[in-house]
Parts: C-alpha cells; sequence; structure tokens
C-alpha cells in the first residue's frame, strides 16, 4: 500500500531529472517543444494551406471569369477604385477568404499552441510540488485556530 497523504498527488514534471538541473530541463523542453512546432508550422501546417487557398482563390477567379462576378462583387470593385487604394490592398480586399485559409488560420492556431504551451511552461516553473503538505499544514492550523477563537469572523 501507498503512503497516506493529506491532499491528492501533484505530479511533479520531469521527475527524473535531479532537482538541481529540473529548471534547466524544464526550459529545455520547452524550447524544444516551441521550436518542434514551429518547424511543424513553418514545412508543413503553412504550405499546405497556402497551396489550399491560393488553389481556392484560383478557382474563384475562374469561377469569375466564367460565370461573372455576383453583386457584392461588383460594389467591392467600384468602392475600391473609389477609394483609390493600392493594387496590393484591392487584391487582398477582393480575395480575403482564401488570404484567410491560407495563411491567418495557420497562424493563429501556432499561435494558441503557442500559448498553450507557455502556460504549461509557467505553471511548471511556478509550482512547487515538495512545498504542497506544508501549505496544507498551514492551512489546517489556520483553521484550527479559527474554530478555537469561536469561528465569529470571517475566514479569509
Amino acid at each position: 500500500m501507498g503512503k497516506a497523504t493529506s491532499g491528492p498527488e501533484v505530479a511533479m514534471p520531469l521527475e527524473w531529472v535531479p532537482q538541481a538541473y529540473r529548471k534547466q530541463a524544464l526550459q529545455v523542453k520547452f524550447v524544444v517543444q516551441v521550436c518542434g512546432w514551429a518547424g511543424f508550422f513553418l514545412f508543413m501546417v503553412l504550405p499546405v494551406s497556402t497551396c489550399v487557398g491560393l488553389l481556392y482563390g484560383f478557382s474563384s477567379l475562374v469561377r469569375v471569369w466564367i460565370f461573372g462576378a455576383d453583386a457584392g462583387r461588383y460594389v467591392d470593385e467600384i468602392n475600391l477604385r473609389k477609394g483609390g487604394v493600392s493594387a496590393l490592398q484591392r487584391f487582398l480586399v477582393l480575395n480575403r477568404s482564401s488570404m484567410v485559409l491560407a495563411f491567418v488560420l495557420p497562424i493563429s492556431r501556432f499561435y494558441q499552441i503557442y500559448t498553450h504551451l507557455r502556460t504549461d511552461f509557467v505553471q511548471a516553473m511556478a509550482s512547487a510540488p515538495d512545498e504542497h503538505t506544508k501549505r496544507v499544514e498551514h492551512i489546517k492550523s489556520q483553521f484550527k485556530q479559527w474554530r478555537e477563537e469561536g469561528g465569529a469572523r470571517r475566514f479569509v
């Protein structure tokens, strides 16, 4: 049977690493994970999504050449011509859905994964599971003192 504990078991990341090197090991683990995900997105996701986005943009241009533009596109083109925007801005506005598919969605997913990894890293660096039982005992002693005083005041 295992030892009796007063609270839930707190899993320490990288338990097999000696205590003196644990912080450095967590930092290396974080950097390796971020670099791995960055490489995956840079060499796998971004090229595929760029191809899909450009293929979608090209197919929509072919559709416009064959069937003509819808009314909304004519309105957009007229407003852009009146606004005096550059050719690049006009291209980005008229092909915004393919730009979102090609660039914005993959980059936002990478940022979401990065923030998740960063949160895990900060939590692992800031937590001290070795002191858990000490903290629990301190709270128990505070509660016991509060109860001995009559429990009249608010327990904060």
